[in-house]
Formats: C-alpha cells, sequence, structure tokens
C-alpha cells in the first residue's frame, strides 16, 4: 500500500491545489514511513551520502533558527512548503526505497511508470497542466518520468511522454532530456553543452520576472549577506520581494520564491556550508548508480539547474 501511495502522489489534486495537495500527501506519507522504517531498523544501513545528507539538515536547522523566519524554515514557505520537514520526509523516503526488495522496487517503478504515462495522457488531449500546475513542471516530470517507463515497460510507449514534452514544448525539459542521448556521459563536456545552448536560446528572457540573468544576479546578492549559513529554508519570497523593491520593482501579485537554480537555492537557504554537505551527498549518490539512472540523475539536476523542483520531481530523485 505504500508503494501505491507514493506512485500515485503526483496524480493528487484538490479544488485545483496541485503543489499544496500533494506536499500534504508527501507529509503523510513521511509519517508512515517513520513507522515503517522503526519496523524495519535492522535492515537499516548509513553510509558517507546519509552522513552528508544529515549534516545539511543540521545546517538547513541552524540557518532557519537564526535565519530570516524559523517557523517557514521548518513547516515550508505558502506554496511550496519545502522546510526542513519536507527534506526529512524526503530522507526517510529515501531510506525506505533502500530496504525495498528487488520485487517491491520493481512494483513501484512500474506504479511510477503507469503515472508518468498517465500524465503524459493528459497532456495529448489538451490538459498541458496536467495534475502538476505547470507547463514546465509537467514537462520535467516527463522527461525524468520516462526512465520509469523505460524500465516496466516496452520501450515503444516512451513515445507517449515525447509526444506529450513536444506538445508543451519546454526548454528547460528539452535541456533535461540531454543525458538520455548519450552512451557514455562525460560531465565536462555535457556542462559545455548546456552552457552553449543557453546561451545561444536563454530560457524565459521575456520579462524581467523570468529573466534567469536578473533573478541569478540577485540570488547571487542575496549569498552575499549571509554566505555562511545564509538565511534559511524557504526564504525567497521575502528576499527576492526586497531586491526587486531595490530596482523600484514592486511583485504585487507576483511571487518569486526560487532561484531557478537548484544550487543557488541551496546557498540561499544554508549557506556555503550548506551547499558543500549538499553537494558532496549529491556526489555520493551518483558514484553509486548505474550508467541508466546517472543519466536521469543528471536529468534532473539539468533541470534544476533552470526551473524550481516541485515534490513531484523531488519524489523521482528518491526513487533514483
Amino acid at each position: 500500500m505504500i508503494n501505491i501511495f507514493i506512485s500515485i502522489i503526483p496524480l493528487i489534486v484538490w479544488s485545483s491545489h496541485f503543489e499544496v495537495s500533494k506536499v500534504f500527501a508527501f507529509l503523510i506519507l513521511g509519517t508512515i514511513l517513520i513507522f515503517s522504517l522503526i519496523i524495519n531498523v535492522e535492515k537499516i544501513t548509513f553510509t558517507k551520502r546519509d552522513y552528508y545528507y544529515l549534516l545539511w539538515l543540521v545546517t538547513l536547522l541552524i540557518s532557519g533558527l537564526f535565519g530570516l523566519d524559523s517557523k517557514i524554515a521548518i513547516l515550508g514557505g505558502s506554496y511550496r512548503h519545502q522546510g526542513l520537514i519536507f527534506f526529512l520526509c524526503l530522507y526517510l523516503l529515501i531510506k525506505y526505497i533502500e530496504i525495498l526488495t528487488a520485487k517491491q522496487k520493481e512494483n513501484l517503478y512500474k506504479g511510477v511508470g503507469v503515472v508518468v504515462l498517465i500524465e503524459s495522457i493528459l497532456v495529448i488531449l489538451g490538459f498541458k497542466l496536467g495534475t502538476i500546475g505547470e507547463i514546465n513542471a509537467v514537462s520535467g516530470f516527463l522527461a525524468m518520468g520516462s526512465y520509469f517507463i523505460k524500465t516496466s515497460f516496452p520501450k515503444l510507449l516512451l513515445i507517449i511522454p515525447a509526444i506529450g514534452m513536444l506538445i508543451n514544448l519546454s526548454k528547460s525539459a528539452i535541456l533535461a532530456l540531454i543525458p538520455y542521448f548519450f552512451k557514455k556521459i562525460n560531465i565536462v563536456f555535457l556542462i559545455a553543452v548546456i552552457a552553449l545552448l543557453f546561451v545561444i536560446k536563454p530560457i524565459n528572457n521575456l520579462s524581467i520576472f523570468e529573466s534567469r540573468g536578473v533573478i541569478w544576479k540577485h540570488a547571487i546578492s542575496i549569498i552575499m549577506e549571509k554566505p555562511i549559513f545564509g538565511h534559511g529554508a524557504e526564504s525567497n519570497e521575502v528576499l527576492y520581494d526586497k531586491k526587486f523593491a531595490e530596482d523600484s520593482i514592486i511583485l504585487t501579485g507576483l511571487m518569486i520564491d526560487r532561484a531557478h537554480n537548484l544550487f543557488l537555492d541551496i546557498t540561499i537557504w544554508s549557506g556555503l556550508i550548506g551547499l558543500f554537505f549538499f553537494v558532496m551527498f549529491l556526489y555520493e549518490s551518483f558514484k553509486n548508480l548505474n550508467f541508466e539512472k546517472r543519466q536521469v540523475f543528471l536529468s534532473f539536476l539539468i533541470y534544476s539547474m533552470f526551473q524550481p523542483l516541485s515534490v513531484v520531481h523531488w519524489i523521482l530523485f528518491a526513487l533514483l
């Protein structure tokens, strides 16, 4: 039942509340996982990857307690709710998946693959926002989620999410597909290709509010204000309001709650110390993956460099 619950979280929508309903379900899942892990405590092992992640959580806690707003840092902000508790639940999910048998994990991957197919079909039928609520977020989910179709079903079915991504035509999701086209992964070459594509065709620079250049510039300025421990999780909204106000731009009816780059967000939240622990966690995770999982891992990272992450993207990441 837990595996089914994990699989269907991306489909949960309540009264047009896309993200909030999913995060609420995810936090319920986290509570359930606590009991499941206690029951199976003898199966739990710890590696360097775990210690880096836990050290990041400790840094996030310190940053939150002495940052902008401790309540928001722990419980999460008004939209994504990705505070300390959220990332603790993500860790519980990672540890739960570790203790699954090969057959249980196979069934979980199959369930996730079905959900990705459903999301793709909804887009094809004209529901471009799917059950996730934002075109780029939906397309990113399909780009990463294609792996779970590939591992569980005939490869011909990959045409379905491909059509969905073509319909939505998300530039960031297209970038996220790049790792799938390499038989051997050369990280330096991959970064060079992405950087070149971004220079040739910037993503969503039609307005100052969507310009990655403007948002990233403000992110660097915010980081420099508290470079060691950061401002606490989910502090971006208030900080960006302040930065745009300094440019005499009032964000009335508009919320910028992410730097549109995971590494900038991590540094804003937990400073350079937190960034170090998080990057080491990513490195320790990446080096233990097989080639196909490395492809989707890099797909996640590429997408995260240009777009805010929804709970659905974090769940796919945890499944790896």
